[in-house]
């Protein structure tokens, strides 16, 4: 075999550099993308934070909306059951005769019930 010859000992320790240096290079990217990636994870997390306390908050809200909306209906169904009671509506025939409103609507258009 040969002499190894002082230009393949500075070939050699150049490409030695080369490669320490691309891995460094390397190493301080992907660094750098994981200090980027952390902050961009916070915020979204953050955000994340923020749209479920507005759906809490949304979510309350419509319950309210809704026992409001059912104490309403259950209103309604109360005055609609009276005014059909008072007129004999879903009554036998002979029952909604006697009914008030019946009497009062016969009545005021004069005939006999």
């Amino acid at each position: 075999m040969g002499s190894v010859s002082a230009m393949d000992i500075v070939q050699l320790v150049a490409l030695a550099v080369g490669i320490l240096g691309l891995v460094w290079h390397q190493q301080r990217i992907v660094e750098r993308l994981r200090v980027e990636l952390r902050g961009e994870i916070a915020q979204v997390r953050g955000e994340i934070a923020q749209v479920r306390s507005e759906f809490r908050t949304e979510i309350a809200e419509l319950r309210t909306e809704i026992a409001e909306l059912r104490t309403e209906v259950a209103a309604n169904g109360q005055r609609l059951a009276r005014i059909e009671g008072y007129f004999g509506i879903g009554m036998s025939p002979e029952a909604a005769a006697a009914a008030a409103g019946a009497r009062t609507h016969a009545a005021a258009s004069g005939t006999a019930g």
